[in-house]
């Protein structure tokens, strides 16, 4: 899991990010690099949907970057967690 802010202030940030284990983009490359425009627009999250967890498989494709496996993954993580993946999209991350 890697957490991206769509918060356009450093302090809220701050204070989502420091409730969460995992790793995150820093705020200022956030900005500075457009991670968060370019990642936002290319899976379709909205502030209105947040949170929000979209699983890649992070195998990559061809067309150079990672499939989507859900875009509901807030939805499927309890299932995905309790080994409950068979014929679901998840079971292509398991391996």
């Amino acid at each position: 899991v890697i957490f991206i802010s769509l918060d356009s202030v450093q302090s809220e940030y701050n204070k989502y990010r420091n409730t969460m284990p995992w790793l995150s983009v820093p705020f200022t490359n956030l900005h500075k690099l457009r991670i968060r425009d370019n990642l936002s627009g290319k899976y379709g999250v909205r502030m209105g949907l947040l949170p929000d967890l979209i699983v890649l498989n992070g195998s990559g494709s061809s067309n150079g970057g990672c499939e989507v496996v859900s875009r509901n993954g807030r939805g499927e993580y309890v299932s995905y967690f309790k080994g409950e993946t068979a014929g679901s999209s998840w079971g292509c991350i398991m391996s």
